[in-house]
């Protein structure tokens, strides 16, 4: 009990100082935001090795969280036409979670939500949530999986709407799309794994794949599997799952994360799952032994899904480590001998400490560094490593 409770205040402070932050960050985007308003602003980038570009400003871009996204426009706008019309409505449905519906179901969607979003473009906090009023509704915009981005978009489309000629209204609203899980796309096209490619929506299909969602279906199967076995946390985890768990787990695998890397990010998920009285699901003591369960089921759904991309990671592992231990054939006796000399100089250090010991002396500086140079600041052997790094690799 002692142990729990130190783990829950914990757990507290950590939240705490985390809303803090959030707090904090939040306060200096908006005052940027408010110094740069109606003015153009301008975003230098950095390219990394790989050719990506990066932002410069680290607080406030358009590759940042939500609510940078929402508050940023485009200083120059365009008319919208009959195309940008109808992006903007795949947009909006898209930020309420429906992008793996087919256009015709997003469209839908936004048609059949109109007076919601004319509602929340005119009002988007109304007085009584304020106030504080009891049972005052939430704002529908709130509803979305990006809420400020979901605020501008029908904002933006209310406009549009009620301007005379909807297809000749200047937009400077940005419209963000993105892949399937790139990295898994690029290792299903290297391994020409069909069945992945499918999952990843590389292969024609009538409406998108969604990869967490089968991931998801995956570890629930083997988790049922256990469960029929009486496996503890197998039984635990019955119903708990759902695809926000295994996400970031499954985005983060082909950048090389971690088992206990994945374990801390299924941990911090599972202690958002709550009870029907606020209470946590999974006690704060046992939820990072659950959470090292799922990252491992997690990782053999994904060898299961993704079979030629779980070969070649594996290759490219087992290649680097032996790149990284092995040495140039034309180096291998130079090392050899500083090995052997670095042992003799050890023998030669220990017998003349035994010396100086039996006729009571002590080895003065000058001493020592001629017997273990390596002792030393090491002038001499960094001279001798870069000798020995510089040498040509022509066998591995």
């Amino acid at each position: 009990a002692r142990f729990k409770h130190r783990m829950e205040v914990q757990e507290w402070n950590n939240n705490r100082a985390s809303q803090h932050s959030e707090r904090c960050d939040c306060n200096y985007k908006v005052e940027i935001a408010r110094a740069f308003l109606n003015y153009p602003m301008y975003f230098p980038h950095n390219m990394d090795f790989r050719g990506r570009a990066y932002p410069i400003p680290p607080h406030f871009n358009h590759l940042g969280n939500d609510l940078c996204r929402g508050l940023l426009v485009f200083h120059e706008g365009r008319p919208l036409g009959e195309r940008g019309m109808y992006w903007l409505k795949i947009h909006l449905a898209n930020l309420f979670g429906k992008d793996k519906l087919s256009h015709d179901e997003r469209l839908e969607f936004v048609t059949s939500n109109l007076d919601n979003i004319m509602a929340s473009a005119d009002n988007p906090v109304p007085d009584a949530l304020i106030n504080g009023d009891a049972g005052a509704a939430q704002p529908w915009w709130l509803e979305a999986e990006d809420a400020w981005q979901a605020l501008a978009a029908c904002i933006e489309l209310t406009e549009a709407m009620r301007s005379p000629n909807p297809k000749e209204y200047v937009s400077r609203l940005h419209i963000h799309q993105d892949g399937t899980c790139n990295g898994l796309q690029h290792y299903a096209a290297m391994g020409r794994d069909r069945k992945g490619a499918f999952e990843v929506n590389l292969m024609p299909s009538d409406r998108p794949q969604d990869v967490y969602a089968g991931v998801l279906n995956g570890v629930i199967r083997l988790i049922e599997e256990d469960a029929k076995q009486g496996m503890e946390e197998a039984v635990a985890l019955r119903d708990k799952l759902t695809r926000k768990i295994v996400k970031q787990t499954v985005m983060t695998n082909v950048y090389g994360v971690t088992l206990i890397g994945a374990k801390e990010q299924i941990a911090a998920r599972l202690r958002e799952i709550k009870d029907e009285n606020g209470q946590h699901e999974f006690d704060v003591v046992v939820v990072s032994k659950i959470a090292l369960y799922v990252a491992k089921k997690i990782f053999e759904s994904l060898g299961e899904m993704f079979t030629q991309a779980q070969q070649i990671q594996n290759w490219l592992n087992e290649s680097a480590r032996r790149i990284a231990k092995s040495m140039p054939e034309s180096a291998l006796e130079s090392w050899k001998r500083m090995i052997l000399e670095s042992k003799e100089s050890q023998t030669k250090f220990r017998s003349a400490l035994r010396d100086a010991k039996e006729n009571s002396r002590v080895l003065d500086n000058e001493t020592i560094l001629e017997i273990r140079p390596d002792l030393g600041p090491g002038a001499q052997r960094r001279k001798r490593l870069d000798a020995l790094a510089t040498k040509p690799m022509t066998t591995v």
